[in-house]
């Protein structure tokens, strides 16, 4: 299970130091008076409202349980693990997958600004890290998580890790989500999934086994861009 918070807290600093100047002047014959009182000059000075970035967990549980009909050579496809919601209605005898080639992603993180300055564009990276729980999963073919988050590395916002060889030191993508002030949000989403491959003999090492995964998400640095 990965984080369910995790809080960056942005500190701006302005300093604004008014300096001035007095120049006299003077002559050995003659005097010039200068007429006019004296004059103030005013400085004023703005920041953006630091805010404060929070990022929590959907706590998603997600099963994949398929029977020896759903991976044979005639059955091929994509299978996608489900959450408990969408799994309700399948009984053990079963296969948990809700039908072949549906894509399902369920969202595992928020990143919400709270008290953020207005119309301020807060840039923040984050990272996904993806490991197995259940020793390094070796061989087992087909499996593969989607990834879909703002910024990810990849193509169009979404990137696939592939987890056939998941070590317990897991694997990690970064990104970059903008959140706008003063409450702006964004969403990263993940799926996991098994494909049924052509080559089915392939598989065959991962019959009755069982992989078991988390999906961590973490804030990184922020940085405020100027107001539009």
């Amino acid at each position: 299970m990965f984080d369910k918070k995790n809080t960056m807290i942005l500190t701006i600093v302005a300093v604004a130091t008014l300096l001035v100047a007095v120049v006299g002047a003077t002559f050995a014959y003659f005097s010039t008076g200068i007429s006019g009182g004296p004059t103030t000059t005013k400085a004023t000075v703005t920041t953006a409202t630091p805010g404060s970035i929070v990022i929590d967990g959907g706590g998603e549980t997600l099963t994949l349980k398929l029977s020896a009909a759903d991976m044979m050579s005639n059955n091929t496809g994509t299978y996608y693990a489900l959450n408990a919601t969408d799994s309700k209605d399948l009984t053990d005898a079963e296969s948990i997958h809700g039908g072949k080639n549906i894509e399902k992603l369920y969202t595992i993180a928020n990143a919400n600004i709270k008290d953020g300055g207005s119309d301020v564009t807060y840039n923040c990276g984050y990272e996904v890290t993806v490991k197995s729980t259940s020793g390094a999963i070796s061989g087992f073919t087909g499996l593969a998580l989607k990834l879909k988050g703002p910024g990810i590395e990849g193509s169009g916002d979404t990137t696939t890790v592939d987890l056939s060889n998941l070590s317990t030191t897991g694997t990690t993508k970064t990104g970059t989500f903008a959140l706008k002030g003063p409450s702006g949000n964004s969403t990263i989403s993940a799926g996991v999934y098994l494909e049924n491959k052509t080559d089915n003999g392939a598989q065959n090492s991962i019959a009755g086994k069982t992989a078991n995964i988390t999906i961590e998400v973490k804030g990184k640095e922020c940085t405020i861009m100027a107001s539009e």
